[in-house]
């Protein structure tokens, strides 16, 4: 007869899921908790909303530029390597987001660089082939609802 054997779980593969539920509520975390610092950041500086709206619109295009090269670059060197390069730059970018006086510091710094860090810290863990198929399945599931409801024609 056959025998089955199944895979036994030790104390490292728990650390591994702990650590990287760690580092998602981290890198989210910190990013959700950007709207308690709207009022605090234009009352110190004289700016209004949209100042630190677009500086946060910069840093979701940048989350999904990177993201893309993300993926190919966890392939291609390692998950680890991109957690690590994306971690740096989401640290960098919160290090230096309180020293800002000009806006473009602020697009620089809570926009590019902690739009790159997230992207590096969320996203690697998603291949470049599986994200290809991905796109390829929501593009077609769209056009498939649009020639539903008739939009398409």
């Amino acid at each position: 007869m056959y025998q089955t054997t199944t895979p036994k779980s030790d104390a490292s593969s728990g650390f591994l899921i702990a650590t990287a539920c760690l580092l998602l509520l981290l890198s989210f975390g910190y990013r959700a908790g950007f709207g308690l610092f709207v009022r605090p950041i234009t009352e110190a500086n004289g700016w209004g909303r949209e100042i630190i709206s677009i500086a946060l619109a910069v840093q979701n295009l940048f989350w999904g530029i990177i993201a893309f090269f993300a993926g190919g670059l966890a392939d291609r060197f390692g998950n680890v390597k991109v957690v690590v390069a994306g971690a740096f730059l989401y640290a960098l970018g919160m290090v230096l987001m309180p020293g800002v006086d000009n806006p473009w510091q602020l697009n620089a710094s809570a926009g590019i660089l902690v739009g790159a860090g997230i992207a590096g810290t969320c996203d690697p863990f998603i291949s470049f082939k599986k994200l290809m198929l991905l796109i390829a399945v929501t593009a077609a599931m769209l056009k498939f609802q649009m020639i539903q409801s008739d939009i398409w024609r």
